[in-house]
């Protein structure tokens, strides 16, 4: 609990210091908020549905639902600026499965998201941005299974920014605290819970008006709250870990119409048991803007990195991106369309064990996901306070790699279960700001 206790307590001074600064508020047009002379406060209204096509990600079998979803939010921010600059964000996602089916309907839940920060001295030589992110996920499994997955992830920290006149050099020192809690007694993630302590120094040279080279160097403690977790009836050791990553590279406009992102450096996590990550990362990105227009663009991107892993030590991920971006009708209506593939390769403790029924489970050493996908977006303001938002997303994974389970029960029978599974998922939302 001492854990949300920051949290609130950090939340609650930002608000508090929001309010102490706010005269009378003054009277606005819908979609400009209820200002006053040193704040001005937003609130929002939407409702929307989603239909989901497999719920469960399921390889055989998919589990359909449809869903109503309300998401009311608000957002308080000071006016004035120049010594110091306080916002506020919160967002709300109720979501109603509408089904008959009582697995599917106890999908039902709340997600959540606050934000809070206070920056100061951010046009001076030396500025220092405090922020703090509350999150609440609800999640549906991977499996039937009546009970959702909620993650809780607290991240509060501080980044130290160094801009010497011109802004031509800039330096940046931040710390970062993150706590990531599960609270499925059942489905035995709580068991993966942990903490986070991130240390991150930046430097940025600002060598051309729109292009600018930068040197990153990242060092995250990672404590596990137990020393092993138990997924699909297998048992994970929680190695505490102290992964590394140091990057180099360019961003910014190289022809009129054309910006990069050019990133490359190495990345390390070391294990005490089990394999480790000793490689190389980056992202390599190209934007072509159509017309000079940033809101009108192709952009091709690729990300090679890795992380802690649910199953495993840790997981690669080798991703692609391609995004297309159209504004029309004077950029009242947006369109997006995007198409990825995600090479995600787990690096796993060879494992046998047994699950609550007392059937075997063998987990393979390495296992691999090919994650693709894409979709359609589209939003229209045809007032400045209404928002209407439609999309479509596949999300598929073409896998190989099985999790195979010899069952004691129905004459030992051996079930292979797959990671394979298609998506599809459309959603259409309305939302008011006054």
């Amino acid at each position: 609990m001492k854990n949300y206790t920051k949290q609130t307590l950090f939340t609650s001074l930002v608000f508090i210091s929001c309010m102490c600064v706010a005269p009378v508020a003054a009277s606005a047009e819908a979609g400009d908020g209820v200002q006053g002379e040193n704040f001005v406060l937003k609130l929002s209204a939407g409702a929307g549905t989603t239909f989901n096509s497999n719920l469960f990600y399921q390889d055989e079998s998919p589990s359909s639902a449809l869903a109503a979803v309300l998401t009311p939010g608000l957002s308080l921010a000071s006016v004035k600026t120049d010594k110091v600059a306080l916002s506020l964000d919160w967002g709300l996602a109720l979501t109603q499965y509408l089904s008959s089916n009582r697995v599917l309907r106890s999908q039902s839940g709340i997600s959540t998201d606050l934000g809070a920060a206070a920056h100061f001295n951010q046009a001076g030589g030396v500025s220092l941005r405090l922020e703090e992110n509350l999150q609440r996920t609800n999640e549906a499994p991977s499996a039937p299974n009546a009970r959702t997955i909620n993650r809780f992830n607290n991240q509060v920290g501080g980044i130290l920014g160094i801009h010497p006149g011109g802004r031509v050099l800039q330096g940046y020192l931040s710390y970062h605290w993150r706590s990531l809690n599960f609270n499925n007694p059942d489905i035995n993630f709580s068991q993966a819970n942990r903490d986070e302590h991130a240390l991150q120094g930046r430097f940025v040279w600002q060598f051309r008006p729109r292009t600018a080279a930068n040197l990153t160097a990242n060092y995250t403690f990672v404590n596990y709250d137990q020393p092993q977790r138990v997924v699909s009836g297998v048992s994970y050791p929680n190695i505490n870990t102290r992964p590394l990553r140091l990057t180099a590279g360019l961003n910014g406009l190289i022809l009129r119409n054309l910006g990069a992102e050019l990133t490359a450096g190495y990345g390390r996590a070391i294990y005490s048991t089990g394999p480790s990550f000793n490689s190389f990362i980056g992202r390599a990105a190209l934007s072509y803007y159509i017309q000079s227009n940033k809101n009108n663009s192709v952009t091709l991107a690729y990300d090679r990195s890795f992380n802690d892993s649910i199953i495993g030590n840790y997981y690669l991920s080798n991703r692609g991106d391609l995004i297309y971006t159209q504004p029309l009708m004077g950029e009242r209506l947006g369109l997006e369309l995007g198409a990825f593939y995600n090479r995600q390769t787990y690096h796993i403790i060879p494992q046998q064990g047994t699950t609550t029924n007392g059937s075997s489970v063998a987990i393979p050493e390495v296992v691999t996901d090919n994650r693709f996908g894409g979709g359609l977006g589209l939003g229209f303001t045809p007032l400045k306070w209404l928002n209407i938002k439609g999309g479509y997303q596949l999300n598929a994974n073409a896998s190989n790699d099985n999790v195979t389970i010899t069952g004691v029960s129905q004459n030992g029978n051996v079930i292979v279960s797959g990671r394979g599974y298609m998506q599809h998922i459309v959603n259409a939302s309305v939302t008011a700001t006054y």
